[in-house]
This record gives structure tokens, sequence and C-alpha cells, in this order.
């Protein structure tokens, strides 16, 4: 029986971090945001182990067509679509997409954020992640869903 640490949904792709650290992806490659490079095809239906990664993912966020992973060692990686720089890699590849995780310039950080706020009877709860320096925000994914909350004889109900 396998045991999670994270799971995280992007788009079309869907991506689960075990308890060690390691990160298994499958849904949508198409702007190769899985990090299995372009011989798994456009779609992967079954999950796969994203071998590229060699120290333990503590925080990974899907942006639909690109995908940002914090490491346990501090490294930041980024693949999928690249258009405009927006993954700030410190190697620069010619191509749009980037196929494979690779590292993120060091003076640049992720943050991860979840919030939630209460409006009544609803809730809404928002992620997000920024690569960021000090001068400007190169990507961003963000995340929100709502919920709302019936009151059931004392107790709450969440729908």
């Amino acid at each position: 029986s396998a045991s999670f640490r994270s799971v995280v949904c992007g788009e079309s792709e869907t991506f689960v971090v075990d308890t060690q650290g390691r990160l298994f992806a499958w849904g949508s490659n198409h702007h190769g945001q899985l990090g299995l490079g372009p011989q798994v095809g456009s779609f992967l239906q079954t999950p796969s182990h994203v071998k590229p990664i060699h120290d333990p993912v503590a925080h990974l966020i899907s942006g639909g067509s690109f995908t940002v992973a914090h490491l346990e060692n501090g490294d930041v990686l980024a693949w999928g679509s690249q258009s405009c720089g927006r993954l700030g890699l410190v190697e620069v590849k010619e191509e749009r997409i980037c196929w494979e995780p690779s590292l993120v310039v060091a003076t640049w950080s992720t943050a991860a954020a979840v919030s939630g706020k209460k409006h009544g009877q609803r809730r809404s709860i928002a992620g997000s992640v920024r690569l960021t320096r000090s001068d400007a925000t190169y990507a961003s994914a963000v995340t929100e869903a709502t919920h709302e909350e019936k009151e059931d004889k004392g107790s709450k109900e969440k729908t």
C-alpha cells in the first residue's frame, strides 16, 4: 500500500509526492508539464516516476502548462512551457518547452500560500505560487475553490 505526502492536481495533470519525497506524474504532457520528456507523448494514463529529481520534493505547484518543485535541499526546479522565459532557468534553453526538471536561478524563490476567507456561509480557499526576484514576478499560478457551509443541528456540513 502506497502512502503519499501530497497530491497536486493541475488543469489536466496530477502529481503525487510519496512519503520519501519521490514525485510521480500522469495526465496531459502537451506542454511538458509532467517532467517526463517528450517520449511519453501528449497524455500519460498511469503514474510514472519523475526520475531527474534526485532530492526529495518538499512542495509542488502545477501552473497548468508548467510545474515548479521546491526540494528539501532548498533547490527550485521548473519544467513545462517556458514562453517568455517564465521558468527562470539557470541554463537558457532555446526550445519553448522544457521537458525535464531544470534548476531555477538561485536568487529566485517560490512562495506557496493557502488562505481561506469566510463570507457568511461560503468559504473561499486560494493557493498560489510565484517565481520571483526582487524586481519582478516571472511566473505564477493561482487556484481557487469555494464551498458552502451549512448549519445542521449544531454541526457544520461542507458541500
